[in-house]
C-alpha cells in the first residue's frame, strides 16, 4: 500500500494590524485573565487539577493559560487529534470499500465454493445514526439481489470474512480493543470492538422487562440473536417503587455476557446497547441469515478467515471474482457522526485505518502516524502520549497546549469549514446540546466534549462579542464531585470568553 502521506496546513495568516493591541485591549485582556483566574481557583467550587489555554489564533496572542503543558487524561477530546491525523493523511473524501466475492465456479446456479466478504473497516453497515440519505441497513438484502442477478440461487461452501485489513495478525482476544480501556466498560456499547468487518456498529440491543410480581425474575432478551452473545441473566423484578440497579459484564474474548441488579414491578422495559465479542463473525452470521431469508440456499456456516484451513483452495483469497463492491460515505460526513455523537467505534477504526496506510495495519504504526504528524505541527513528544482513537483508554495523555495547536491547524487553510462542521455546537446538537443554552455561547462554541470517571474537558472555538475567534481546551482532572458540576464551571468559562470584547 502507499504510504500514509501528512499534508501540513499552512501556517495562519497573520495581519500586523490586526495583531496591535490598544491599552484598552490590554485592560480587557486582564479582566479576562483575572475573572478565569477566580473561576478555576474558586475555593467553594469542587476540588480539581485544571489545565487551560486560550489563543487569539488570528493576533497570535495567547489570552490566558493554567497548567497549559501538563499532560492531562482528554478522554473523548483525543478524537480531535484522531480527526486532524485522518483528515490529514486519509483526506476528507476517504472512504471505506467492502467487496463481495465469489471464490469458485458457477455452474446450473450453485456457487461451487465460498463467498467472499472483504472488509476494510466500513463502520455504518446496519448502522445507525448516519445523518444523510445514505442508509446502509439494507445492504446484505442489496447483496442477495446480486448474487441472484449473477446466477447464483446456492452457495454450497461458506461465508467467509477477510478481515485482515485492520490489525492483520493481531489475534488475542482484547486486540480489538484499546490500550487502557477499564475492563468494567467492556460489556457496554460505548466500547465496541473495532474490526474490518462491522454491522450494526458492533453492539446488540438488549431488552429488559420485568416479571409479573416483585421477586420474580426479570426477563431479558437481545434484539439481534447473530450478536453471539450468551445472555446470563441474574435480574430480578424488584417494587413499584424501587430504582433500577443493572450491572453487566463481560471479559475480552468472552461470549457470556452476565446481568446482575433489579427493575421496578410495572415499569417500562429497559434498554441498553451492548458490545459484541466477535464483530466478524456477528457480520457474517447476519449476512447468512439474510440470505437465506431471501431465498439464496447457503450449505456452508461462517468462517473468519483468520480459521480457515491452508490447505484449502481459499487461502490465497485472491481467485474469484468480485460480485460487488460498496463504498462507505466520505470521512467528511463519518467525521460528523463520529464528533457529534463522540461515537468510539468510528474514531477507533479511523484510527487503526491510519495504521493500515503505512501497509502494516497495526496499532503502533497509527501511532507513529500521529506522532509524525504533531511533530510536524511543532508539538513535543513531551505534550502527548497517545493509545488509542477514541479517548477511551487512561493511557492517552494531552496537553492543553497540544490541543490549541490541532485546532488552530485545523482551523486554517483549506481544512477549516469540513473541520468546523463535524463539531457539537453549544446549545444546539451533539454533546452539547444541553448546554450553555441561553447564553452568548449557545449557537456559537463549537468543541469537542471529553468525559469519564474523574476527567471533563472541552476544547474548540468560540467567537467573542467583537467577532473574534478564540480557540480554547479547558480540562479538569482528578475530582471527586459529579462531571456535571466540573462541567458548569467550563461552561462559564466559554461563556466569558463569548462575551469577551475588547
Amino acid at each position: 500500500m502507499a504510504g500514509c502521506v501528512v499534508h501540513t496546513p499552512p501556517p495562519p495568516t497573520r495581519s500586523p494590524a490586526a495583531a496591535q493591541t490598544s491599552p484598552t485591549s490590554n485592560r480587557a485582556v486582564l479582566r479576562l485573565q483575572r475573572n478565569l483566574a477566580r473561576l478555576f481557583s474558586d475555593v467553594s467550587a469542587p476540588a480539581a487539577i485544571w489545565g487551560v489555554q486560550v489563543r487569539s489564533p488570528d493576533r497570535d496572542e495567547t489570552l490566558y493559560s493554567l497548567n497549559h503543558r501538563t499532560l492531562f487524561i482528554p478522554a473523548s477530546t483525543t478524537k480531535l487529534v484522531t480527526l486532524a491525523a485522518a483528515a490529514s493523511g486519509l483526506g476528507w473524501d476517504f472512504r471505506f470499500e467492502t467487496q463481495l466475492l465469489a471464490d469458485g465456479s458457477v455452474n446450473d446456479g450453485v456457487l461451487d465454493g465460498d463467498l467472499v466478504v472483504k472488509g476494510t473497516g466500513d463502520p455504518t453497515i446496519g448502522g445507525r445514526g448516519m445523518s444523510s440519505d445514505y442508509n446502509p441497513v439494507n445492504l446484505f438484502t442489496d447483496w442477495a439481489k446480486t448474487i441472484k442477478a449473477a446466477g447464483i440461487h446456492r452457495i454450497s461452501g461458506r461465508v467467509v470474512g477477510d478481515d485482515r485489513a485492520i490489525d492483520d495478525g493481531a489475534t488475542w482476544p482484547g486486540s480489538r480493543l484499546g490500550d487502557g480501556w477499564t475492563w468494567n466498560d467492556l460489556a457496554f456499547g460505548f466500547a465496541a470492538p473495532s474490526g474490518a468487518l462491522t454491522f450494526h456498529e458492533n453492539v446488540a440491543d438488549l431488552v429488559i422487562e420485568p416479571g409479573t410480581a416483585a421477586q420474580r425474575p426479570a426477563m431479558a432478551r437481545l434484539e439481534q440473536p447473530e450478536s453471539g452473545l450468551d445472555l446470563v441473566s441474574y435480574v430480578v423484578t424488584g417494587s413499584s417503587d424501587s430504582d433500577v440497579v443493572l450491572r453487566l459484564l463481560r471479559l475480552p474474548g468472552q461470549s457470556t455476557l452476565e446481568l446482575r441488579g433489579s427493575i421496578p414491578l410495572g415499569s417500562d422495559p429497559l434498554r441498553r446497547q451492548v458490545s459484541v465479542d466477535d464483530p466478524t463473525l456477528f457480520f457474517l452470521r447476519t449476512l447468512r441469515q439474510t440470505l437465506i431469508r431471501e431465498g439464496i440456499e447457503v450449505d456452508g456456516d461462517v468462517i473468519d478467515i483468520d480459521d480457515v484451513d491452508l490447505g484449502t483452495a481459499t487461502e490465497p483469497m485472491e481467485p474469484g471474482y468480485v460480485l460487488s463492491r460498496h463504498l462507505s460515505p466520505p470521512l467528511s460526513e463519518l467525521a460528523i457522526g463520529m464528533m457529534k455523537r463522540s461515537q468510539n467505534l468510528f474514531a477507533e477504526i479511523i484510527f487503526r485505518t491510519l495504521g493500515s496506510q503505512t501497509g502494516t495495519g497495526t496499532v503502533e504504526a497509527s501511532r507513529n502516524t500521529i506522532g509524525t504528524l504533531l511533530s510536524t505541527w511543532a508539538i513535543g513528544s513531551d505534550q502527548f502520549i497517545i493509545a488509542d482513537g477514541s479517548g477511551l483508554s487512561r493511557y492517552n495523555h494531552l496537553t492543553p497546549a497540544a490541543l490549541v495547536t490541532v485546532l488552530e491547524q485545523m482551523r486554517s487553510g483549506h481544512q477549516s469549514a469540513a473541520f468546523e462542521a463535524t463539531l457539537p455546537v453549544a446549545g444546539r446538537d451533539g454533546t452539547l446540546a444541553g448546554r450553555m443554552s441561553g447564553t452568548a455561547a449557545a449557537g456559537n462554541a463549537r468543541a469537542k466534549t471529553g468525559t469519564m470517571s474523574n476527567v471533563s474537558a472541552l476544547a474548540g472555538l468560540v467567537d467573542t462579542e467583537d467577532g473574534e475567534t478564540l480557540v480554547f481546551a479547558i480540562m479538569a482532572n482528578n475530582y471527586r464531585a459529579s462531571s456535571n458540576d466540573i462541567n458548569r464551571i467550563i461552561d462559564r468559562a466559554v461563556e466569558q470568553l463569548a462575551n469577551f470584547t475588547r
